[in-house]
């Protein structure tokens, strides 16, 4: 890329919450990596063919997916994830990623060089404010505006869905359906008023 920059970091109200809070993002557009990070992306997707078992491409294939469920009494509930990006354990969904490509027979080699890269594009947390160079903390997962945080929250969340909303689960078997857009979720919960969902993703997430 000519003329590489160190990724941005502005900030974005939240209008729609109590006192505005600003979300951190960085725009990664310049960066030395944007380009091989959105290959990478690309070339995962066609390779493992990943698609997201619970995800929604947008309110069209929500309301077509709705309209194949069968009609079932429960209780709507509609919620996101708190901080999804930030908070990706990076190690267990890299890890993630290898299974889905050994699953598809993609050769050892070939897998090692895209992890090895992949790392190079989400180690290099480096970003410019007010004229000074920071780096994020090793414990942020991928910040906000990078071209890599749709692939990872995605595989996070399937890792993560995959394992929990099973019917062996005592605490999801009541889970009537599960749809989910990026961090949004909509749930049609069968069991009565007390909900056990939240108590066992955030447990769950905590021990990956």
């Amino acid at each position: 890329m000519p003329n590489p920059r160190i990724p941005r970091l502005y900030g974005l109200m939240k209008l729609h919450k109590v006192d505005m809070p600003i979300r951190p993002v960085i725009s990664t557009i310049a960066s030395p990596t944007y380009y091989l990070a959105i290959f990478l992306q690309d070339w995962f997707k066609a390779t493992s063919q990943f698609t997201p078992k619970h995800a929604v491409l947008g309110s069209r294939d929500l309301v077509n997916k709705l309209q194949m469920e069968q009609r079932k009494d429960g209780r709507l509930i509609s919620f996101d994830v708190s901080g999804l990006f930030p908070n990706i354990p990076i190690e267990p969904t890299l890890e993630y990623a290898r299974q889905l490509l050994r699953a598809v027979n993609v050769h050892t080699d070939l897998i090692d060089d895209f992890m090895k890269l992949l790392k190079v594009c989400l180690e290099n947390n480096l970003c410019l404010f007010n004229g000074e160079i920071f780096k994020f903390p090793e414990n942020v997962g991928v910040p906000i505006g990078s071209p890599l945080g749709s692939l990872m929250g995605d595989l996070f969340m399937d890792r993560l869905e995959n394992e929990v909303l099973t019917v062996d689960n005592p605490l999801t078997v009541d889970v009537l359906y599960w749809f989910r857009y990026v961090d949004d979720i909509l749930c049609l919960w069968g069991g009565g008023h007390r909900c056990g969902t939240q108590q066992v993703l955030v447990g769950h997430k905590r021990s990956v």
